[in-house]
């Protein structure tokens, strides 16, 4: 009998030191995952703050790139239609568009047809231009515009990071 109580007892100990012991872990483990997520959460804000400040110096960047090219006398800049050839045009909205075709976040698929959208945006834009300047081909203008605004939306749809849309916005005022 005191053979069964010692062994009881042996055993009741053995299961309160290791329930104890489970029961320390357990408030160790999750001390260090709450010290872990400070930790995450203090370098993702760090990570944010780094990142809006290289988006920031990128946005002045090409504001001030931008506004020097809008400033150049209009001989020094070369217009859509006065480039000779289709290899000149595809290597001039290429010169363009050439930082959003390099650091765009989309496949080198989509790249592909991302450029062949912009040299669509771009002969379309041409195309509009002349059309207000001639009288009397409303029509035409009108599907031209509803063109546009389908490559556009076609272009939209290919740049889903807000910064690349962003750079392209910025990007399709400047003149060829």
């Amino acid at each position: 009998m005191y053979k069964q109580i010692f062994i009881f007892t042996s055993v009741l100990v053995m299961l309160i030191v290791g329930g104890a012991r489970l029961y320390s872990r357990n408030t160790e483990i999750s001390r260090e995952i709450a010290s872990i997520t400070r930790e995450c959460e203090q370098k993702a804000a760090e990570l944010e703050a780094g990142f809006q400040s290289e988006i920031d110096d990128l946005r002045q960047y090409i504001m001030a790139y931008y506004k020097k090219d809008a400033e150049a006398k209009p001989e020094e800049r070369r217009r859509f239609d006065q480039l000779a050839s289709h290899g000149h045009r595809v290597r001039a909205i290429s010169q363009k568009y050439d930082f959003l075709l390099e650091t765009a976040l989309i496949s080198e698929t989509e790249k592909k047809q991302l450029l062949k959208l912009l040299l669509e945006r771009e002969r379309l834009v041409n195309l509009i231009e002349i059309a207000e300047k001639e009288s009397g081909s409303d029509l035409n203008l009108q599907r031209l515009q509803t063109d546009l605004d389908n490559v556009e939306s076609q272009i939209q749809v290919l740049l889903q990071d807000p910064l690349d849309y962003q750079r392209y916005e910025v990007l399709r005022q400047r003149e060829l």
